[in-house]
């Protein structure tokens, strides 16, 4: 299953917004104005195996953010 959501001016999103999305492998949120992303966003995608989040407007990740990831 693939998302893309990028170039859609998105600010921020809440933590449990791709919770039910279990079958997600592709999601793409670049070119947003994103500014910080929640530790747990990425913890129910076990199958994600791509994940782009370039050019948005963030400073730093949070270090749990990848954790259990299957797609390093």
């Amino acid at each position: 299953m693939i998302r893309d959501i990028s170039n859609n001016e998105l600010t921020e999103l809440p933590a449990a917004v791709f919770r039910t999305l279990r079958r997600l492998t592709v999601l793409h949120l670049s070119s947003n104005h994103i500014k910080t992303l929640d530790g747990i966003l990425l913890q129910s995608l076990q199958q994600l195996e791509d994940v782009d989040i370039s050019r948005n407007e963030l400073e730093q990740l949070p270090p749990q953010l990848f954790e259990g990831a299957n797609y390093f």
